[in-house]
């Protein structure tokens, strides 16, 4: 038997940095969700992707200074010899600045209701992050000036494939 040499993959799969290239951007919501390949076409290219937005998606605010966090952990399970990972359960917040009373009635109403899709665009409009038909909730706060600041949270169990979708570098 040979060993081999274990590689992690792609280094845009690493949430920290992803999130670090969307200091500031849009976010834009839609109902539904795609499939791998409906995700991969519709975010080819930057003019895809730009299309895509427009057709269908609604932009629901500007990304936060801090604009989110990602946190995954596994229950681990005891074996005679080893500790295997359990369920694993994914918790993603997205910080959004600039909401309206209506979009923050609306989102109250209907984000835990049915599928939604969230797309974090960076200000370059190269970098692309989804987050892929899921359940959320809205907890805002209210600035002076009228527009309400707010997290969008969900949770997920499984693994994050095909839920959190990576797109980066477009032309």
């Amino acid at each position: 038997m040979a060993v081999n040499k274990v590689t992690s993959g792609s280094p845009d799969f690493n949430f920290s940095a992803v999130l670090a290239r969307f200091a500031s951007g849009k976010m834009y919501i839609g109902s539904g969700k795609y499939t791998r390949t409906e995700a991969e076409q519709a975010f080819a290219d930057a003019s895809a992707a730009q299309q895509e937005l427009a057709t269908n998606y609604d932009e629901i605010g500007e990304m936060a200074e801090k604009p989110g966090k990602i946190e995954s952990k596994a229950e681990r399970l005891k074996t005679h010899n080893y500790l295997l990972d359990g369920k694993r359960t994914t918790t993603i917040e997205l910080n959004i600045v600039g909401v309206t009373e209506g979009r923050i009635n609306w989102m109250e109403q209907k984000l835990n209701d049915e599928d939604i899709t969230i797309v974090l665009e960076d200000t370059e409009k190269d970098n692309y992050l989804i987050f892929n038909g899921l359940r959320w909730v809205f907890d805002w706060n209210e600035d002076i000036d009228g527009l309400f600041n707010g997290v969008l949270a969900t949770e997920f169990a499984g693994k994050t494939q095909d839920k959190i979708m990576i797109y980066a570098g477009l032309s």
